[in-house]
């Protein structure tokens, strides 16, 4: 899935469910950095997207484990 959507994202930086997707993902394989980057950038286009800040609040809470 990460490669599908930074394919669509290369095309569409601002590809909301694109972001979402992938953040979702890289947070799966454990790459926290690169999710947070993804959901500061979903907030950043849409702040009343949901999804991102509980991406994100998870990411927080794993990384202060």
């Amino acid at each position: 899935m990460i490669g599908i959507c930074s394919k669509k994202l290369a095309l569409d930086p601002a590809h909301k469910k694109a972001l979402y997707i992938r953040a979702s993902s890289y947070m799966k394989k454990g790459l926290f950095d690169a999710a947070i980057a993804d959901t500061n950038s979903l907030i950043s286009i849409d702040e009343g997207n949901v999804g991102a800040y509980y991406i994100r609040g998870k990411l927080i809470t794993l990384l202060e484990i």
